[in-house]
């Protein structure tokens, strides 16, 4: 399967924030990861789908909660665009984007 990002990536900088703060905004994570907002979005907008993110009732958008609901491992789970999966290259599971 694929490898995992490398370290100091966007993505694997993404991860490593919410495996950190659990609960945190996209407006959170841009900052820490130094992404665009649209950016951070996306990313967590894709791992909600794999089921690794739950959003908390309330506010919507870059103020919207969210919660880490599986920390799989240090390694960011991968996004294939074309199969529409995610891989998690920590526990070589593969997620169907729901």
């Amino acid at each position: 399967m694929k490898r995992p990002y490398l370290a100091g990536s966007p993505k694997q900088k993404m991860w490593q924030s919410m495996r950190i703060m659990r609960c945190f905004t996209p407006a959170d994570i841009a900052q820490t990861a130094e992404v665009t907002l649209a950016y951070a979005c996306a990313f967590i907008n894709t791992l909600r789908r794999a089921g690794y993110i739950k959003r908390q009732t309330g506010n919507t958008g870059q103020f919207a909660a969210h919660q880490l609901l599986k920390n799989t491992g240090p390694h960011a789970p991968r996004h294939w665009v074309k199969t529409r999966q995610v891989y998690d290259v920590n526990r070589g599971e593969v997620h169907e984007l729901g």
